[in-house]
Parts: C-alpha cells; sequence; structure tokens
C-alpha cells in the first residue's frame, strides 16, 4: 500500500467511529423501547449492526460527495457525521438555523453602521 492509500484509509477513521456511535445510541434506544415493549420481533443487536452499517455508508458517501468542493477535512467529517446522527432532515434545519443566525448577526451590524452613518 502507497503512504496515499493509507492516508486515505485514516481520514474515514472518524467516520467509522461516529457511525459506531449512531448504533450504539440506537441500540439503547431500541433497548428502552424493547423493555416498555415486549412484543418487538427485531433483536436489538441487529439494530446496532443494522443502523452502524447504514450511517457508515451514508457517511462515507456524503464524505465522498464533499471531497468535490474546496471544503476543510473537519466540515466535511462534521457534515456527513451530523447527515447520517441527525438524519437528513434535521442536519438541514440545523445548517439552516446557522446560517440564518450569521447572517442575522451580519444583518444587525449593517443596521448599526447604517444608523451611525445617518
Amino acid at each position: 500500500m502507497s503512504e496515499y492509500e493509507v492516508e486515505q484509509i485514516l481520514s474515514l477513521v472518524p467516520i467509522v467511529v461516529i457511525s459506531i456511535m449512531v448504533g450504539l445510541a440506537s441500540y439503547f434506544t431500541k433497548s428502552n423501547e424493547n423493555s416498555e415493549n415486549k412484543d418487538s420481533s427485531e433483536k436489538p443487536y441487529k439494530v446496532f449492526l443494522k443502523q452502524m452499517l447504514f450511517s457508515i455508508t451514508i457517511c462515507i458517501m456524503v464524505y465522498s460527495i464533499l471531497s468535490a468542493t474546496d471544503l476543510p477535512y473537519l466540515a466535511k467529517i462534521g457534515i456527513s457525521s451530523a447527515i447520517a446522527f441527525f438524519g437528513i432532515e434535521q442536519a438541514l434545519s440545523i445548517v439552516q438555523t446557522i446560517i440564518s443566525l450569521r447572517n442575522g448577526n451580519k444583518e444587525s451590524k449593517d443596521k448599526e453602521k447604517r444608523g451611525k452613518d445617518v
């Protein structure tokens, strides 16, 4: 293996760690639901494996798509992890909230500047 291939594989380690955490969160959520509901047919460890594999797949796909951009490494990892952890709808709403807060701060600064200029 070349040094480049090793570097590429190591860049995916945070994605695997986040996916394991997502699988564990689903496992504990499902096990709590199973303790309340005895009629569940799916075993919690199957939920863990299914959710972990799903989140790894989603993270790698999003990270691969983001690799075509000029975003920094941590931004790519953060975005792909957020999508795997929260789901696409909630991750998009979080991003929209952050953008609106950021734009809101810029707008309020612009208004303050305009007020001082007048």
